[in-house]
């Protein structure tokens, strides 16, 4: 299994148990370059099925039986990956997204990356630029159907002593859809085979 931890804090935010899918734009189907996402299911908070209304559709019991609305639940990956919390960010606008955490963690992250030695070149360097504008500018045109989320420790401290943000987590909620898809930086994640 390959397992993608933030490159920033080392925190597992998703894997390959699910196909990893890229992101377009949802008019003209152009992919979002770095932009990578997984679909969500709900499931019980237990881990247990859950009912979701269909009668005996499959098995159930009742013909008209609704969902059992007692059950808790809780959407897949947050229960996989439980160093990602729960409760969404609320950004007011997308400016305040930008400037408070996107160009922050932006400058982060290609600090990271060069120390690491991701950047081979200058023209690696540039690229890297270029599709974080793209998913910048990705999430302006859908910031309204986008709940965000973070690790339960959301920064960070570097070598110098700075905090820096972690990565988050776009919650884009496709229209008319039960669940949204889980959408990544590609660019802020490290793959690591178990």
């Amino acid at each position: 299994m390959e397992v993608y931890k933030d490159l920033i804090s080392g925190t597992e935010y998703f894997s390959n148990a699910k196909p990893i899918k890229p992101v377009s734009d949802g008019k003209e189907e152009e992919k979002i370059d770095g932009l990578c996402y997984v679909e969500t299911t709900k499931q019980a908070a237990d881990g247990g099925a859950v009912d979701i209304g269909c009668g005996n559709e499959f098995g159930g019991a009742g013909e008209d039986e609704g969902a059992d609305d007692s059950v808790e639940t809780k959407l897949d990956q947050l229960l996989a990956f439980p160093d990602i919390q729960e409760d969404p960010i609320p950004f007011a606008s997308f400016k305040q997204f930008r400037d408070d955490y996107f160009k922050p963690y932006m400058k982060a992250l290609q600090k990271v990356k060069k120390d690491k030695g991701h950047f081979e070149t200058k023209e690696d360097q540039k690229a890297f630029q270029t599709r974080m504008q793209g998913i910048m500018g990705w999430v302006k045109a859908n910031f309204s159907s986008i709940d965000f989320y973070q690790a339960n420790e959301p920064t960070t401290t570097n070598d110098e002593g700075k905090e820096v943000f972690n990565s988050l987590v776009f919650a884009h909620w496709a229209e008319g859809a039960t669940t949204p898809h889980f959408c990544y930086i590609m660019d802020g994640y490290e793959m690591v085979k178990y």
